[in-house]
Parts: C-alpha cells; structure tokens; sequence
C-alpha cells in the first residue's frame, strides 16, 4: 500500500445555501474523517518489527507449532516484517524496564504467549509509557485481557481428556500429573481435580511440578509398574534432560520399560511409543485467528476494534505405536473423530520393493510360459504340415518314377520346334 490520498470537494450550489454552523459541522467532519484515515494509513505502514515474547523455554512443542505457523504465513503476506522471539524461561534475569529486552529493539507490535508473557508484556505495558501505544496480541488460557489489548484464549481440555481416559483405562487407579513450573500447568492441575470431582472419579491423583535436580528421582516413579497409572501432562515433553542418563538411555527406557500410558493436554510431539495421545486443541484453528488479528492490525484497524476470541475446537490424537506398546487396541477403537498417528505400516508398504520384483519375475516367467506353450504349438504345427509336404512328396515321385517324361519347346506362334520322350 503506497501512495497518497487525495479527497478533492467542489463546493456547489448546495454548499453555497448552508448556513454557517452547518458549514462548519461539515469540514468537522471531514478533517475527522481524514485524521481518521491518516492515522490507519501511518500504522499500516509503520508496522516492520513484531516481537514475540514465549512465556517457555524453547521446548514446549505446541506453542513452537504455533509461534512456527504464525511467522509463516504473515511473512508470506508481508515480507517486510521481521519477527524476534524472546523466551522468557531462558532469560530469567530479563529487567521488566529494560525495553531492549535483551538488546531487542522496540517493537511496532507485541505477541505474548502464554500467561507468564502476559504478565511480563503488561507489567513493562503499566510501567513504560512508550509501550502504551503498542499493540498486544495476548494467547492465553484465560478469557480476560488487559486494557489496550486483544488475543485468543485457549481452553485447557481437562474435561476431555479425563474422559478419555476413563475410556482408554477401564482399570484406572491413579491418575499422575507431571509437568514444569509455570501458570498454564497449575491451572491444568486445578480444572483437572475440578473435572475429576465432577465425573465422580474417586482414585488417588498425585502432581509432580519438574524440578532439574530432581530428573533420576522423577523418571523412576515414572517408571513404576502401574499399568493402571495414567500418567498426564500439560505440555512437557518428558525427556529429563538434567538426568545422569543420555537422551537414548531414558528413550530406551520409556519405550521398554514404561508400564503406565501417558496421555497429554496439548501435543508434545507423538514420534515414540509411550505416549498414548490426548484431545488436543487445533494449533492450525489457533494460527488462523492470531493471524487474523495481526492482519488488521497491519491494515489498520484499532486494537480496541478487535474482538478477543476463544479457542475451543480439537480432537483426540492417538498414537497407534503406543496403543500397541500398551496393548490397549480393544478400548481404543470406535471414537468419533480420531486422528490416528504412527499408523503401522501394511504388509504392502513393508515389502513394496520385494513385491514389485516378484512381480516382474511372476510376469517374466508366465512370458516365458506363454513363449514355450506357443513355440511347442508351433513346432507340432510345423510337423505336421512337413508330413503333409512328405507324403505329397512321395505320391509325386511315384508318379515320376512310373511315368514317361515329355519335353518340348514352342515358338510364339505356337508351333513346336522339338521334343523329348524319356523313358
């Protein structure tokens, strides 16, 4: 959008009859009007850097997914915008009056991930007068936004997921909740007891908060025999990493010794087979609504003019990997709406390469089938039209054997000149 706006007004016959006050009301009007226009066409052009301050670490598979999904597709529109990610888990020492935000410049717009961020990005909003006139796009698990922002609230799928549960664990016996320290995980905690209360669920519910020195401690009650635990997480990823054993060690671990399914409220990445699944929200629904907004913000329009929306929409993501692990196929069936991932591949998919050269060795040995059937026709064909030729052969020479041989030669009138009798 470059260029100018020109509004050219010829004063008529019309204008010339108004009576002072009313001209007055009209050019009130009209500058408002193009004050109005004015200002939306300066903030359409001035947006060139959007900050995203992450309230995790980097880890936390579905706001990576969203954060990804979001850079992507507004890049493509806009090219000029530059984006730069702050996590705050990894800078805990950021000061809250530092707008550089770690040698960051100021931004033309603000989006907060998660409540921590939300937190930060208002705390500096109420004490930096600059950031006031920032706008603020806020993703958060709760339905109220500060003044002078908007965002998309996601809902944290307790209900569905304990339900799934009850479903997957006919045996259920304990339900154990594990995750880091952060405000989305202890509201997680909270709807998840409420929802627990509400369905009549009357098993023991244990919560662990992950602490780094604590990883050995942690992956051993994880792997306590209980095939009737199901263990539950917010959005950790389970892969200990200050325990005294390698990455591969703890994934052999959990993949041959785990007992207890463990489900999760958001995805944390399904590529293994002991994490069952979950009803996870749609982080694609999710990317298309922040867009939406930062869009308008881009175009122009006022932050207070932009609605906050809610995210409610999912479905239940199994992992058919961990459903064989945990043989766990009979309760697993017949749920509406399921996306099934890790699928096992068919004998077919398996052995597409041995499969393809047995079918061209089966095509070239009923060729050669076919060519010898026709070759032995053939050949029975042929012999029996040379012992027609033979026995023609053998009348003919008795013929000759017994008869006299006349030769003679004519001229082109016709007339004989000589002749020969044999014998």
């Amino acid at each position: 959008f470059r260029g100018r706006l020109i509004l050219i007004v010829k004063p008529g016959k019309m204008f010339d009859s108004m009576k002072p006050t009313n001209k007055i009301r009209f050019y009130l009007c009209l500058t408002v009007m193009l004050l109005s226009l004015s200002a939306n066409y300066i903030q359409a052009q001035s947006i060139r850097h959007i900050l995203i301050v992450d309230s995790y670490d980097g880890n936390v598979n579905w706001a990576n997914m969203l954060i990804d999904s979001v850079i992507s597709k507004v890049s493509l529109q806009y090219e000029k915008i530059d984006f730069t990610r702050v996590e705050l888990k990894s800078n805990r020492n950021i000061n809250h009056n530092d707008l550089s935000l770690s040698s960051v410049p100021v931004p033309d717009m603000v989006l907060a991930i998660g409540e921590e961020a939300k937190r930060y990005v208002s705390k500096v909003d109420n004490q930096v007068s600059i950031f006031n006139s920032i706008p603020k796009i806020m993703i958060s698990t709760e339905t109220n936004f500060p003044q002078g922002s908007t965002g998309v609230s996601f809902e944290i799928p307790a209900k569905e997921n304990i339900e799934l549960i009850r479903k997957v664990l006919t045996n259920l016996d304990e339900i154990l909740f594990i995750d880091d320290d952060y405000e989305g995980s202890r509201a997680a905690i909270r709807l998840i007891k409420e929802e627990m209360k509400r369905q009549h669920i009357n098993v023991p519910f244990r919560s662990i908060i992950h602490t780094d020195n604590f990883d050995d401690t942690e992956l051993s009650t994880v792997l306590d025999n209980k095939p009737n635990r199901a263990i539950l997480t917010y959005a950790w990823d389970f892969k200990f990493k200050n325990s005294t054993f390698n990455f591969n060690t703890i994934d052999s671990l959990l993949t041959n010794s785990i007992t207890s399914p463990i489900f999760s409220m958001t995805n944390i990445g399904y590529n293994n087979a002991y994490v069952i699944g979950g009803y996870n929200l749609s982080i694609k629904m999710g990317s298309e609504k922040i867009i939406d907004q930062i869009i308008k913000i881009i175009k122009g329009s006022s932050i207070t003019d932009i609605q906050p929306e809610s995210l409610k929409n999912g479905n239940i993501i199994l992992n058919k990997a961990a459903i064989k692990h945990f043989s766990l196929e009979s309760t697993t069936d017949g749920f509406f709406e399921v996306e099934y991932i890790n699928v096992p591949e068919s004998f077919t998919g398996q052995n597409e390469l041995l499969i393809i050269f047995i079918t061209i060795a089966l095509l070239i040995f009923f060729s050669l089938i076919y060519l010898s059937v026709k070759y032995i026709q053939a050949s029975k064909e042929d012999s029996i039209k040379l012992k027609e030729y033979k026995n023609k052969y053998d009348i003919l020479e008795k013929i000759y054997t017994k008869s006299k041989i006349y030769f003679a030669i004519y001229d082109s009138m016709g007339e004989k000149q000589f002749d020969i009798i044999g014998d």
